[in-house]
This record gives C-alpha cells, sequence and structure tokens, in this order.
C-alpha cells in the first residue's frame, strides 16, 4: 500500500510546485482512474452506436451496484446526475407543494442549493424559509432543537433541503435526527450529501431521508460531472429527470438513463474509483489520516494568524476540511485574496463568507502534507506584511 503524502501525490496529475488545499470544490482524479477513464473514452468513439445502444446502460447499472454498497441501499434506488446541485432541483421539482407550501434550507446552505430553493418557491408562489444555523454551535442536540422548533413553528413548511456536510463551514450535521424531527411534522426531506461519498459513513437506511443527492467526484475521486441521487422506492414513479429525453415514458429508472446524446463515461468508472479508494484503505483509514492533518493544520494556521477556527463541537468536524477565520487587515475581497494566493503563491484555497466574516476553508486529502499547510500559513503573513501592495 502507498503511504499517505508525498508518495500518494505521485498517484495524482497535480501540477508541480502548486499547492492543492482546495480538493473539496472540484475534485481530483488519481492516475489509475485517469487511465480507466480515457480508456472507456476511446472503446466509445471506436463504436459510439454499440455504445448508445447495447453497452451504456448495462456499464451504468453495474457502477450503481457500487455506489448502493457505499451508501447502504438498493442500487435499484439510485440514479446518476451531473452534480449534487442538480440532485437538489430533481427532488424539488418532483415534490408537488401547493399553494401556501413552504421549503425549508438553512443560513449555511450552499450558493447554489439557496437559488434552487429560492427559485422553485417562487415558481409556486410560496416562501423559502431560512434558518439561522449561523456559528457558534455548542452541541448536535442544538441544531436538532433548532430544527424543531423552526418547524413548529412554520407549519407551512412542507420539505426541508438538509446538508450532511455543510459548505463552505464545513460542519457535520446530525442528519438522522434531523430527518427524524422533519418526519415527526410531515416534513419530507432532501438531503443534500455533496460532500458525503467517500468522505463520511452513509446509511441510507437508518437516514431515511426521501431524496439524498452526494458527488463522486470528489471524495470519491471519479470524474467530475458524477453524483448520485437517492429516491425513495415509493416516489421513484413520480420522480421525473430535469430533461424529458428519449426514454421519458419507460419509468424509472431508464427514463435517468438516457439523457440525450451526452457523456456517460464518468458514472461508468465508478468501480475503478471504489478499487483507488480501497487499495488506500478505504474510507476510514483515508479519513483517519485526512482528520490527523485537518486537526493540526487548523491549529497551528489559528496560532500563527491569531485568528479563531469555527466554533463548533468535535463531533461536528469532518476529516477532509476544516475552517479558520481570515486575518482582519484581509477581510473585505474575498476574491482578490483568492487571486492573489492562486497566482503569486501558488496556492488554492476556498474563501467565504459564514456569519457576517470571511473564513478560509482548507482541505486535506491523501496527497497533502503538513508542509503544505505551513506554505499557506507563510503566504498569508507575507500578505498581512503589504496588503495595500497585493491587494490592488
Amino acid at each position: 500500500m502507498v503511504s499517505f503524502g508525498e508518495d500518494c501525490k505521485k498517484l495524482f496529475l497535480l501540477e508541480e510546485g502548486f499547492t492543492f488545499l482546495n480538493h473539496g470544490s472540484f475534485g481530483c482524479i488519481p492516475r489509475p482512474v485517469f487511465q480507466a477513464y480515457m480508456k472507456l473514452l476511446e472503446e466509445v468513439e471506436s463504436n459510439c452506436d454499440s455504445w448508445f445502444r447495447y453497452k451504456k446502460d448495462a456499464r451504468i447499472q453495474k457502477s450503481l451496484k457500487y455506489v448502493a454498497r457505499v451508501m447502504n441501499c438498493e442500487a435499484a434506488d439510485l440514479v446518476f446526475v451531473e452534480n449534487a446541485t442538480t440532485g437538489v432541483q430533481t427532488a424539488l421539482k418532483n415534490i408537488k407543494l401547493g399553494p401556501g407550501e413552504s421549503i425549508l434550507i438553512t443560513s449555511l446552505s450552499y450558493a447554489g442549493i439557496i437559488n434552487t430553493a429560492k427559485r422553485q418557491s417562487e415558481d409556486i408562489g410560496g416562501v423559502c424559509h431560512v434558518l439561522n444555523l449561523d456559528p457558534p454551535i455548542s452541541s448536535s442536540e442544538e441544531v436538532v432543537d433548532k430544527y424543531r422548533k423552526y418547524i413548529l413553528s412554520h407549519p407551512d413548511i412542507k420539505v426541508a433541503v438538509v446538508d450532511h456536510i455543510t459548505s463552505p463551514s464545513t460542519i457535520l450535521m446530525p442528519v438522522k435526527k434531523i430527518v427524524e424531527v422533519c418526519h415527526a411534522n410531515g416534513v419530507k426531506v432532501v438531503v443534500d450529501g455533496a460532500h458525503a461519498p467517500g468522505h463520511v459513513l452513509i446509511d441510507i437506511k437508518e437516514i431515511d431521508p426521501e431524496y439524498y443527492t452526494g458527488n463522486l467526484h470528489k471524495w470519491f475521486f471519479c470524474p467530475r460531472g458524477c453524483a448520485v441521487l437517492y429516491i425513495k422506492s415509493h416516489l421513484q414513479d413520480k420522480t421525473q429527470p430535469m430533461l424529458a429525453s428519449t426514454c421519458h415514458h419507460e419509468g424509472f429508472p431508464h427514463n435517468f438513463f438516457t439523457q440525450a446524446t451526452r457523456d456517460y463515461t464518468p458514472y461508468c468508472i465508478v468501480p475503478e474509483a471504489f478499487k483507488f479508494h480501497e487499495s488506500l484503505g478505504g474510507r476510514e483509514a483515508i479519513s483517519a489520516y485526512c482528520s490527523n492533518l485537518s486537526s493540526w493544520a487548523a491549529n497551528m494556521l489559528s496560532n500563527k494568524w491569531s485568528e479563531p477556527k469555527l466554533p463548533i463541537p468535535d463531533d461536528m468536524l469532518v476529516p477532509g476540511m476544516a475552517v479558520v477565520r481570515l486575518p482582519t487587515v484581509l477581510q473585505g475581497d474575498k476574491v482578490k485574496v483568492v487571486e492573489v494566493l492562486t497566482y503569486k503563491y501558488k496556492i488554492s484555497v476556498a474563501i467565504e463568507f459564514t456569519s457576517g466574516e470571511l473564513w478560509m476553508r482548507f482541505c486535506s486529502n491523501v496527497y497533502n502534507t503538513k508542509e503544505d499547510y505551513v506554505r499557506l500559513a507563510d503566504a498569508v503573513l507575507d500578505i498581512m506584511k503589504q496588503p495595500d501592495k497585493l491587494m490592488k
């Protein structure tokens, strides 16, 4: 087995001299997975008629069996979509809300999901409720209690979009307990698990949502444009994909299998991504390495910059991401800070607003080492010495 860190970095096609600390945004394809991907593309191009007519569906179904093992559900309850945002939008479009019925999101929801929920609410003339979950958070039970109180005081809420891991604030939500509260009050649940597959444990049978979607191109090492959507069995015949294509009238899941003439190969590389994941020791081994690295890095950066870590309890931390407040002198222009770090210091991170302040999210993966975060710490300290010059 390859050692994590520098040895593992050789298994990725990462640009030499660049420090990648933003795996959570776009993912990164390992060499063995990329090679299998290229080989499959060649196979498709060698006889595209044979691929689309006779091979594609079987390869998709094979991949779904691997995903079902990761999510503890039946492969028959899964379909592929391009990304988690598409998954959430598909779910919301198929949950029929009546006049005066509303959707619930939170202050920590991903921007694309906020836009999706708001547009869906506007389309039906309803309300998009926003539950404030901004840190500090003292316990996971506090979050569950906030959901309970908000739903009880707003009986018009009929569907909630619940994060498994918030983005970009990287908080692991007590999703099972939140779903229980929602169901106890007649609220359907769409779980946005964009960052969950390959990163944290997913147990669909235990969580029991109506819909659950998650990206496979992030922490599961698949090519981009690969996500999965779980649909509870009694909703499948009522759930249509965003595009009504050739197989629209064939019903679930075939209406999802053919979404016009597009590239389906990312979906079909799941077995190779699964094997790569397992070759490194599986989710638990990867998470243990990343968790230790993220914790060390968060403490080091917090100390060097004299800035706080996100105030959340330890059981709500995730293995591969952490957040530290951006130093005061750099508060204001997140685009410029990211640009300077990218082009001058060759470091990639994410910077976003949480609780009205800019926080830096950095990621840890099997190819990262402590030296990566030391470079980040020193780069930010250097910018702080001459912000006027560098931030022009």
